[in-house]
Order: structure tokens, then C-alpha cells, then sequence
């Protein structure tokens, strides 16, 4: 059910990022594993794979993610149980790193309106720093994705990016890591394409 929420979401063209979770496995969460997802681990500030990042076949990019003594500032609110002030808290982990990827992909989106988010990725996958020499990732190719996230050569390269073909359709399945811990935005994920779905349906749209 997941992957045909996903497959619906991908053919209206939007792109889906999640984080490979937490737990330090050499097996990335749900949706992350899905087709069609950007799956992201996360790195320290010195460029070395953070010590809880989920990683694995399938991971496609890492990002800042920080670590406890090199957190992420990150907007948050002081509120308990209901909305308070805004402030800034300092946070860790690969949901850090996911908004990082979103982000670029966002600044490459109104630099190129007329490209697909699917062009926009394999941009973004392309122009990835290489991973630090004699790290894990380095010596462990494929379990890592691409490279490490460089926004200013994503942008600078999309800006005369001409496209390819055209891709042909996702498909397959996603897991679960054993012992892993679904992503958080999984059900935001849901609640969104339902609603979605709903609003076109009510509609008559395909």
C-alpha cells in the first residue's frame, strides 16, 4: 500500500525524500527503501557518516546531519502542549538531513521551473561531493548513495542542464529494516496523498 501511494504521488510529479533512519544499520527504514524515494543518510561536520545513520543499498545521497557535539540549529518552538514562543533548538540525526536535500531541490526548482523534479534529482545525485578518502563510505561503495549533498554545485550545474529521455516507470516494493524504526514523515506522507486523491476524486480528475 505504500509504494502505490508513492507511485501515485511520484506520476504527479512530485519528489519524495525520507531519511534512512536512525539506528545504526546497514539497512535503511520505510519509506525510504520505497521506489521512487530519496533516500538520505547523514554525515558530521567533518564529512564522516554519522555514528547512528541507517545506511545500505538504496541510500542515494548523504547530508548534513550532525552529531551530539556538532548539532544542527534547526527553527523550533517552546511550547509543551500547545504553541509558544519560536526559538531555535540543536538537533541530531538523518530527519536533520532530509530538509537540507528538500531544500536544494527547492533552490534548483526556481532555477530551472521548466525541469521535472525527476531531472532535478539526478542533477543533484550527480554533482554529490565525493565521500571523504579511508571512511566507511568510501570503502563501502554503493552503501552511501551518490556522494555528499553540495548545493552550489547542484544549482550552478542545473542552470545549463539540458535533459535526457524521459524515465521509465518506477516500480517495485519497499522493506523495513529489521529492528529499524519507520520514518517519522511516513504518515504525513499518507495523510497527504489521501487527502489528495480524495479532492481529485470528489472532482472527477483522474
Amino acid at each position: 500500500a505504500t509504494q502505490e501511494v508513492i507511485n501515485e504521488v511520484r506520476a504527479r510529479g512530485v519528489s519524495i525524500v525520507a531519511s534512512t533512519g536512525n539506528d545504526g544499520l546497514i539497512t535503511i527504514t520505510k519509506p525510504a527503501s520505497c521506489v521512487g524515494v530519496m533516500a538520505v543518510t547523514a554525515h558530521d561536520r567533518n564529512g564522516v557518516l554519522a555514528s547512528y545513520a541507517n545506511v545500505g543499498p538504496g541510500t542515494a545521497i548523504s547530508a548534513p546531519g550532525g552529531e551530539r557535539d556538532g548539532a544542527v540549529a534547526s527553527t523550533w518552538n517552546l511550547g509543551k502542549t500547545v504553541p509558544g514562543a519560536d526559538s531555535y533548538g540543536l538537533m541530531y540525526g538523518t530527519s536533520m538531513a532530509v530538509p537540507q536535500v528538500v531544500g536544494v531541490l527547492a533552490l534548483m526548482a526556481s532555477v530551472r521551473p521548466d525541469l521535472p523534479m525527476s531531472e532535478l534529482e539526478k542533477v543533484l545525485l550527480s554533482t554529490a561531493r565525493p565521500f571523504l578518502a579511508d571512511t566507511y563510505c568510501s570503502r563501502n561503495p554503493g552503501q552511501c548513495g551518490a556522494g555528499m549533498l553540495d548545493a552550489g554545485a547542484a544549482v550552478a550545474a542545473v542552470q545549463t542542464y539540458v535533459p535526457a529521455a524521459a524515465d521509465e516507470a518506477d516500480g517495485g516494493g519497499c522493506t523495513v529494516a529489521p529492528g529499524g524504526q519507520v520514518d517519522a514523515g511516513l504518515p504525513l506522507l499518507a495523510l497527504v496523498a489521501a487527502i489528495a486523491l480524495f479532492w481529485r476524486r470528489r472532482r472527477g480528475l483522474p
